[in-house]
C-alpha cells in the first residue's frame, strides 16, 4: 500500500486531483490511498509515503521538505499540465516511479 498526499493550497482541485489518482490507482490494481491536504495542515498527516505539491503550493517547499526529512517521505511537484487536466492516471505512473 502506498500512501500518497495531493498538497495544495485547500482549494477544491488538490480534492479532484487525489479523486482520479485513487480510480486511476484502482482500475490498475494498485494499493494507493490518497488525500488531498492544505499545506497549512500539513502537521496533521499521520501517514504518507509520498507528499505531491501542487502547482499553486509550490512555494511551501521548505516545509514539505521539512515534514518528508521528518517522516521519512519522499515528495515531488505536480506537473502544471498534469494538475490542470486532473490526470489522475499520470499521477499514479509517477507515484509508482517515485515509490521505488
Amino acid at each position: 500500500m502506498i500512501h500518497v498526499a495531493v498538497i495544495s493550497t485547500g482549494d477544491s482541485a488538490g480534492d479532484n486531483l487525489a479523486s482520479k489518482m485513487r480510480l486511476a490507482a484502482q482500475d490498475k490494481g494498485i494499493e494507493m490511498e490518497v488525500t488531498a491536504v492544505p499545506v497549512n495542515n500539513i502537521d496533521k498527516i499521520v501517514k504518507a509515503d509520498i507528499l505531491w505539491v501542487a502547482p499553486n503550493a509550490r512555494y511551501e517547499e521548505d516545509t514539505v521538505k521539512k515534514w518528508c526529512d521528518e517522516h521519512k517521505a519522499k515528495y515531488g511537484f505536480i506537473d502544471p499540465l498534469a494538475f490542470s487536466t486532473m490526470n489522475g492516471e499520470l499521477m499514479v505512473e509517477k507515484t509508482v516511479e517515485l515509490a521505488k
